[in-house]
C-alpha cells in the first residue's frame, strides 16, 4: 500500500469519539450481558455545539432483539452505565456480531447516527469479563441497503416566478393535504413531495 493511499484513508477516518463497554457471558444461563459504560469526546451534532447521545444495541445477522440506552441530554462525554442481556446459546456466539450504534437524539426529525462499534464475538475470549474502549467508526456506506436514507440536501437557484408552490387553505391536492396534516399535528414536522409544474403561458 502506498503512503499516499494510506494517508487518504486516514484522512477519511474522522475522529468520532470513543465508546467504553463491558461484555460478560454467563455459560450457565446462555446469556451475554453488555454494559454500555460511557462515551467520550463525541462530535457535536446540534447547532448549539453539543449532542443528545444514546446507544442502540443489536446482534447481527438476525437483528431480532434490539435495546437502547436512555438519552443523555447535551453531553459529548455521556455516562450511561446501563446493562442489557442477550440470550445466545454458546454454539451460536462465534457467528454473531454485536453492533453498538451511537445516535444523536432529535426531537423534531430523524435521529442522526454519530457512528458505531461492531464487535465480532467469535474473535473475543468470553471466558473472562471484557472491558474495552473502542474508537467509534463511521456508519458503513449506504451501498448495501435496499432502503438507503440519504440525509443530504441540494440547492438550486430558481427565480421566484418559476417557483410558485401554492400551499394553504386555497390549495388543492397534495398541497391542501399537507396544509391539513400540518394543522392537525402541531409541533410535528410534516414532509411532502411537491412536483414542480411547467409555467402556464398566458
Amino acid at each position: 500500500m502506498s503512503m499516499t493511499k494510506k494517508k487518504d484513508e486516514d484522512k477519511e477516518k474522522k475522529f468520532l469519539g470513543r465508546l467504553q463497554y463491558k461484555l460478560d457471558y454467563d455459560f450457565d444461563k446462555n446469556a451475554l450481558t453488555v454494559v454500555i459504560i460511557q462515551a467520550e469526546e463525541l462530535p457535536a451534532m446540534d447547532l448549539g455545539g453539543t449532542s443528545d447521545p444514546y446507544v442502540k444495541l443489536f446482534l447481527l445477522p438476525d437483528k431480532k432483539k434490539k435495546f437502547q440506552t436512555k438519552v443523555q441530554r447535551k453531553s459529548l462525554n455521556p455516562v450511561f452505565n446501563e446493562s442489557f442481556t442477550f440470550k445466545i446459546p454458546f454454539n451460536e456466539i462465534a457467528s454473531q456480531t454485536l453492533v453498538l450504534n451511537v445516535f444523536d437524539f432529535d426531537r423534531f426529525g430523524k435521529h442522526d447516527q454519530i457512528g458505531q462499534v461492531s464487535i465480532p464475538l467469535g474473535k473475543i475470549d468470553l471466558a473472562t469479563t471484557i472491558e474495552r474502549t473502542d474508537l467509534i467508526e463511521s456508519p458503513p456506506i449506504k451501498m448495501k441497503t435496499l432502503n438507503p436514507y440519504y440525509n443530504e440536501s441540494f440547492s438550486f437557484d430558481v427565480t421566484p416566478e418559476k417557483m410558485q408552490v401554492i400551499i394553504g387553505a386555497n390549495a388543492t391536492g397534495v398541497a391542501l393535504k399537507q396544509w391539513s396534516d400540518m394543522l392537525a399535528t402541531p409541533r410535528r414536522s410534516v414532509a411532502q413531495w411537491h412536483t414542480l409544474l411547467p409555467i402556464a403561458e398566458d
